[in-house]
């Protein structure tokens, strides 16, 4: 029979070294087409423009398994073809964009549902069907939630005008394909279409590349290096190795801190990248760590699914117009289908229960006490509020229940184990303190882009600030083995 996930889920492997950071990347790829789309562009050639850019975005998802692009390629026809008869047959329109959406569902539910569903039934059942073992095209979770917007507004009558070029590129755009940020069509088609003058491109690249920089810079130096240090800790706890209190914890911390600058890393980079084809993105942090609530977390932490998720889940369920038990009710399945979202496993799912919990405390607790926002007000909230997501963390990372159990056990009341000595290695300490600082206190890339855009800050140190940034990420990438990001497990 094979080994059931009932408690379990294994992170996925075969995933692509880095792309957006590699040298092939930064220096072929992302020359080539920037230069031709700008040509192109100079040469008021916006239709070959769009069709380069296309056919660079699918090479780009190619570079990895080729044998999955006719994935990428038919779910996109698929969709706008769809749209197409939703508009063409408005008798048939909600019947036609719920086939749209099932269909949609039911792409993703084979490649990354399926085995989990196989291997639970087969577990309860004592059957032994054979799993599918299918690889996870990248992107999939990203390019169908997109898609599913699209349909749903085109049944409300939202399509807008465009063609399939443009279509095609919204949903294949390189710079979100893989891990978003998750973009709108009504926000990024319209861009495709204008044309902005030159010295607005030159000065949309050059704030792009800023921004790109400083997500290669959260990559490179803490994402890289801190992932070292939590992945054997987890490792022991999913073995069922004993830890104590203080190596659980550090690891703990230290996976908190990874997965922050990974995927707002990666969300930076992507916006920088857009930015330089003078497309905005939507920023997708802001600041997480700071939240004073788990309300406030959601409104700062991967802001563009949690969007979706209230604009197409949670509001299509009724939201709070029917009452304060179904309101609960919806934020709760909201959470737990955002969780599962993530990936097919318990420990997702109880990751997203979690958070559902979390935000109907936070949300009862609102309406029944009003606290003046004192300093040491302020510093409580914080601390339950960082607590908590660090608890959710785990269950995020551990690979299985028993595994999350063992973490919080050590990390709440001793597991009898002995600290590594890679945990308290100075350097990772030294790490970690500063990761807190920045993730804490300093400015976000949008706050830092915004500041320079609106001439707060003097260019010359502002330039001098970003060479130094690059020489630090020269020596960082010198010194330290590249992980891919981790939201290309999701």
């Amino acid at each position: 029979m094979p080994t059931p996930i009932l408690a379990e889920r294994p992170f996925l492997s075969e995933r692509p070294n880095v792309l957006f950071k590699s040298s092939e990347f930064i220096l072929r790829f992302l020359p080539i087409v920037l230069t031709g789309y700008t040509l192109f562009q100079i040469f008021r050639l916006p239709r070959l423009s769009f069709v380069f850019l296309l056919l660079a975005s699918i090479f780009f998802y190619g570079w990895w398994r080729l044998d999955l692009v006719p994935v990428l390629v038919g779910s996109v026809a698929f969709n706008y073809g769809l749209g197409l008869l939703i508009v063409a047959a408005p008798a048939y329109a909600r019947a036609l964009t719920t086939l749209g959406v099932v269909a949609n569902l039911a792409l993703l539910g084979l490649f990354k549902y399926a085995d989990f569903f196989i291997a639970n039934l087969d577990t309860v059942l004592g059957t032994s069907i054979p799993l599918l073992r299918l690889v996870l095209p990248l992107g999939i979770s990203f390019f169908t939630f997109v898609q599913i917007a699209y349909l749903v507004d085109t049944l409300k009558g939202k399509r807008g005008r465009h063609g399939f070029t443009e279509y095609a590129l919204f949903v294949t755009f390189f710079p979100h394909l893989l891990a978003g940020p998750i973009v709108h069509h009504s926000a990024m088609i319209p861009q495709f279409q204008s044309r902005p003058s030159l010295p607005v491109r030159a000065s949309d690249f050059v704030f792009g590349l800023l921004i790109f920089l400083i997500g290669l810079a959260k990559k490179s130096i803490f994402a890289d290096h801190l992932g070292p240090v939590a992945d054997p800790i987890f490792a022991m706890a999913d073995g069922g190795e004993p830890l104590a209190t203080t190596a659980a914890w550090l690891g703990a911390l230290a996976y908190t801190f990874q997965l922050y600058f990974d995927f707002s890393g990666y969300s930076d980079m992507a916006v920088g990248l857009a930015r330089m084809f003078s497309i905005r993105f939507p920023w997708n942090f802001d600041s997480p760590y700071k939240s004073l609530s788990i309300v406030e977390f959601w409104r700062r932490w991967h802001i563009t699914l949690s969007q979706f998720l209230r604009d197409y889940l949670y509001i299509r369920l009724g939201g709070n117009r029917r009452g304060e038990r179904r309101h609960y009710l919806n934020l709760f399945l909201t959470m737990v289908i955002g969780g599962f979202w993530h990936g097919a496993a318990w420990t997702f799912l109880i990751w997203g229960a979690w958070h559902g919990v979390l935000l109907l405390i936070n949300h009862a607790f609102r309406q029944g006490l009003t606290v003046s926002q004192t300093v040491l007000w302020r510093a409580v909230t914080w601390a339950l509020t960082f607590g908590a997501t660090v608890i959710g963390w785990v269950f995020f990372r551990a690979t299985t229940i028993g595994g999350a159990l063992a973490m919080l056990k050590s990390m709440f009341s001793g597991g009898g184990g002995t600290a590594s000595a890679t945990v308290l290695d100075v350097d990772f300490l030294s790490l970690l303190t500063l990761a807190t600082l920045v993730a804490l206190f300093a400015p976000n890339a949008r706050q830092l882009t915004e500041a320079i855009e609106a001439e707060r800050f003097d260019p010359r140190l502002a330039g001098a600030a970003f060479g130094s940034l690059v020489l630090v990420i020269i020596i960082s990438k010198a010194f330290m083995h590249e992980s891919p990001f981790l939201y290309f497990n999701f």
